[in-house]
């Protein structure tokens, strides 16, 4: 559980980049808790989990074509390459019906092992992010949860969810400063850091750019123009249809990490890997559904 000093460093301003500009609050947005909001949830075997209400809303998803940086994980490959492109980032509204709990923080190395007795990261400490766990490990960490769980579901967050939540109501590459909001490249030393010592975003969320990329549950496709409503990414026939064969079966990580360029921590960038890859900058965030949600 957060200390009562990272609380209060959660409700400082946030410094906005000269790119960033606030995004009205939606009409259903105005008409629920606030965003922001914080109750801490116990995970099972005495751990507690600090989680930030995210309001029902609406957004726009991806970046626009002006945007440095854009489809950097989909530019071709090298003077010889001949697959179509496609754009990856298309940007398009997204209306999100009900309002999400996410964790403040990525998971911690602390909680994961105490949840499964294990700590598989090659960085170590217990206030680090756990990371070098695949899609499934993070699964299997939600299961445990919840088999111990009496007033709601661990899950994690949708692709939609998470890049709304990133972004907290601003548009723009970053949701701030983005040396201020996250650990990368230029500022990591090549290692990852302990969770909510950069700045949080608006909504009081940590680590949202940067520190170690996040699994989410979708199964990657690409964007449409189209409004949509709680998306939840490809379908499975529509992901093993993929016309590049590394995009088939992959599902999304999000936010960059410590070792990524800082356009790879945008909140429009999307990357993917195949769900059993295990590597030493990737973990997870949660979110959580309360009983009669």
């Amino acid at each position: 559980m957060l200390s009562l000093a990272l609380l209060a460093f959660a409700t400082a301003p946030v410094p906005l980049s000269q790119e960033a500009a606030p995004i009205p609050a939606s009409a259903p947005a105005a008409r629920v808790r606030p965003a922001g909001t914080r109750r801490a949830q116990a995970l099972g075997r005495d751990l507690m989990l600090e989680l930030v209400w995210a309001p029902p809303g609406k957004f726009t998803m991806g970046s626009p074509s002006s945007e440095k940086g854009r489809n950097h994980s989909f530019l071709p490959g090298g003077r010889n390459f001949s697959e179509p492109f496609q754009d990856m980032e298309a940007q398009h509204e997204v209306i999100l019906e009900r309002g999400f709990w996410i964790g403040q923080t990525e998971v911690t190395q602390a909680q994961y092992e105490a949840v499964m007795g294990e700590n598989p990261s090659q960085h170590k400490g217990p206030e680090l992010p756990v990371e070098n766990v695949s899609w499934f490990d993070a699964h299997a960490f939600l299961d445990a949860v919840n088999d111990d769980c009496r007033d709601g579901r661990f899950r994690l967050l949708t692709e939609a969810e998470w890049e709304y939540a990133a972004r907290a109501g601003v548009s723009g590459p970053f949701a701030g400063g983005i040396n201020e909001l996250g650990w990368q490249r230029n500022n990591s030393q090549s290692r990852s850091h302990e969770v909510a010592t950069r700045a949080p975003n608006n909504w009081g969320l940590f680590d949202m750019h940067g520190n170690v990329t996040e699994w989410c549950e979708d199964r990657f496709g690409v964007l449409g123009s189209q409004s949509v409503r709680n998306p939840t990414g490809a379908s499975e026939e529509e992901s093993q249809n993929s016309p590049l064969e590394n995009l088939r079966g992959a599902r999304i990580e999000r936010g960059g990490a410590f070792t990524g360029r800082i356009r790879q921590c945008r909140s429009a960038d999307r990357g993917r890997a195949q769900p059993t890859g295990r590597r030493f900058f990737r973990g997870f965030r949660v979110a959580f559904e309360p009983t009669g949600h």
